[in-house]
């Protein structure tokens, strides 16, 4: 007697026309025992998806959507399991579909397909969970991962006109609850599993942290951007400032990665970025009340350092994204300078100060002091000659390298390190996460921290939404 998922396999791979009412009523209830996405739909609409989906089968080693392309569809697994890989290193779509493509004619020539090409694993996916739904939600339509089958897989298909008009408010409604804004800083997300797009608007930092902005404008004024002379049409001057003001994706992040560290370390009152988790995921939760209780100690300025040390690689790849694009990232180079050089900043800080404090006064008796240990050099210089006496006179009024100057300069080295190392010893898509694997937090050493497993929503461009709930993005 054949199984009652034989049964489905045999209703759905038919003809649309030969699929009876009576055939599609009778598989709604495991439909939604299967899929958590058909749960909340009424039946009419659950009835219309089984009528009008497509019945795909695939083998092993199927690529079913590559990382670059244009979606206009998603997929649901009925049976056998698909990976998610990542390519992060690219500067563009055309540069990824590119790469995608080579990938896949080297694997038909070869017989074998080596996923260490197409990027960083995030992810992998079992029966009953959907994914494809982004690049329908998105505007751009660009599938943002390659998905490959790990196994023999039955996938029901469901085009955009069928998504349109069945569950397309459900995923939408979801997609839309996890970027919400409006919540500050209270906690950082450490990523056991699961995969997570980071994206950030750059332009609304300067409204977003006034004070540290004008904190940036004080002492580095060096960081800000310069005119660089050139005219732009209207029409181009409107699609710059268009660019500019939307939100734009930095990276996706899987396991040991972490989130929210920055803005604590650093203390912004709002999380500077928005990260969407877009698979199911497991994450640990640590309060920012804990985090002072256990790292604001002498004991443990060796693992502050290391995370700062990671979260710099991290936001070395988001500078050098932004650079090849019209974004400015003046913002997130002052945060990168902040965590690698405290002691820098706390330096042109003080000498801020007390240029703004130097009064007229101060200056007259400074000028007196000058003149006086002018006047004793000049003195010992002339008794040496008079004795002969061979000397070495050494200016020492000769400023050293700015410290402004210094800091920056310091964060060039660091970025051209950094491009380095990710051309030539690092292989694709894995410039943050060797160093997140590193430093992987341990659930004994955070007794106070919460195991959220399947949360979403890990922090917000303008404020910063922390939502904690099963995501099929």
């Amino acid at each position: 007697m054949p199984s009652f998922y034989e049964k489905v396999v045999s209703v759905i791979e038919k003809p649309e026309s030969l699929r009876t009412d009576f055939e599609c009523q009778e598989l709604i209830a495991w439909f939604r025992n299967k899929s958590s996405l058909f749960k909340t739909l009424k039946s009419d609409i659950v009835k219309d998806v089984i009528r009008h989906c497509i019945f795909m089968r695939t083998n092993e080693d199927n690529v079913i959507i590559r990382q670059g392309d244009s979606g206009d569809r998603l997929y649901v697994i009925l049976k056998g399991r698909v990976s998610i890989y990542v390519v992060q290193d690219k500067e563009n779509d055309q540069e990824i579909r590119q790469h995608v493509e080579k990938v896949l004619a080297k694997a038909k020539i070869d017989k074998s397909l080596d996923r260490t090409h197409l990027g960083q694993h995030v992810w992998t996916s079992n029966e009953g969970q959907a994914f494809g739904e982004v690049a329908l939600i998105k505007e751009d339509c660009v599938r943002t991962a390659s998905v490959v089958t790990d196994e023999e897989t039955d996938l029901m298909v469901v085009d955009r006109a069928l998504y349109n008009r069945s569950v397309r408010d459900v995923l939408e409604r979801e997609f839309h609850e996890k970027t919400e804004f409006g919540q500050p800083v209270e906690n950082i997300f450490f990523m056991l599993r699961g995969e997570a797009e980071v994206i950030a608007d750059q332009a609304s930092h300067k409204t977003q942290y006034p004070e540290i902005w004008g904190e940036l404008q004080r002492i580095l004024p060096d960081l800000l951007p310069r005119d660089n002379g050139i005219n732009y049409t209207p029409y181009e001057t409107l699609q710059r400032r268009r660019t500019s003001h939307r939100p734009y994706q930095m990276c996706l992040l899987g396991a040991n990665e972490v989130v929210g560290a920055v803005e604590v370390i650093v203390g912004l009152k709002t999380y500077l970025e928005t990260t969407t988790v877009t698979r199911e995921s497991d994450v640990l939760v640590l309060s920012t009340n804990n985090y002072n209780r256990l790292f604001n100690r002498k004991s443990s300025a060796r693992s502050v350092d290391m995370l700062k040390e990671m979260l710099c690689q991290r936001y070395f790849m988001y500078i050098h994204r932004s650079n090849l694009s019209v974004i400015d990232a003046t913002f997130l180079k002052y945060l990168t300078i902040k965590m690698l050089d405290t002691e820098s900043i706390k330096l042109l800080k003080t000498r801020h100060r007390k240029k703004n404090e130097f009064t007229e006064h101060d200056f007259y008796e400074a000028y007196r002091i000058f003149k006086k240990m002018e006047k004793e050099n000049d003195s010992i210089i002339n008794l040496m000659k008079i004795l002969d006496i061979n000397f070495l006179f050494f200016d020492t009024t000769l400023p050293e390298l700015e410290t402004s100057k210094k800091v920056l300069t310091d964060l060039e080295y660091r970025m051209t390190q950094w491009r380095e190392r990710s051309k030539g010893e690092e292989r694709p898509g894995t410039s943050t996460s060797k160093y997140i694997t590193n430093g992987k937090p341990r659930r004994k050493s955070c007794p106070d921290v919460s195991h959220k497993k399947r949360g979403t929503s890990a922090s917000s461009q303008k404020s910063g939404t922390s939502r904690h709930k099963t995501t099929n993005s």
